[in-house]
């Protein structure tokens, strides 16, 4: 908490940059501030006109795995070349027999931000 003492009424111009602000009436004011965006965000919040002292500063990460937003890659081992072109999962890949291949998953969270290497699994079957 800050120094002096709590309000006990609203009725403050409270703004926050790309939010939505609602006075309790009592002192207290609730945020809503929502980002779909990875990285780092600055929030800018004034009072009565003045831009708050120590203004917070949120780092986004990505959140958990979309599926639907999957995409694949298959890759030919022999050129490095991509042997398909990208699709969502589920796609049919076409390979010479015989050919080597890697097959490259690529995950997001449901706002299309990249998933962080390293931080989930994938289990890939081979159905016939």
């Amino acid at each position: 908490m800050g120094a002096g003492n709590q309000k006990q009424k609203g009725g403050d111009q409270i703004s926050v940059a790309d939010a939505t602000v609602t006075d309790n009436g009592n002192g207290t004011y609730d945020v809503t501030w929502v980002r779909t965006t990875v990285g780092f965000h600055k929030i800018l919040i004034t009072i009565n006109g003045e831009v708050m002292q120590g203004t917070p500063e949120v780092d986004l990460v990505a959140s958990e795995v979309h599926v639907a937003s999957t995409e694949l890659d298959l890759l030919d081992s022999v050129s490095g070349h991509t042997c398909a072109t990208t699709g969502p999962s589920g796609t049919n890949f076409t390979l010479g027999a015989g050919a080597n291949a890697s097959i490259v998953v690529k995950l997001y969270d449901k706002y299309g931000n990249a998933r962080p290497g390293g931080k989930d699994s994938v289990k890939l079957i081979q159905l016939n």
